[in-house]
């Protein structure tokens, strides 16, 4: 598998841990709120990339 995006990492993880280590690292607990905190914040990163501009 070729990982070219973060969700790619996910998806990579789901495959090579066992379930449950993944389902604890994954989830939130109750209300999620600050996972769904981060994952606000993470989606309002803008990466520029920055390939051939000189040195």
């Amino acid at each position: 598998m070729i990982v070219s995006a973060p969700s790619d990492y996910r998806e990579a993880a789901r495959r090579r841990l066992p379930r449950f280590l993944f389902d604890y690292i994954d989830g939130g607990a109750v209300a999620e709120n600050t996972m769904n905190a981060n994952a606000t914040e993470l989606a309002s990163v803008a990466l520029r990339q920055r390939v051939l501009c000189g040195a």
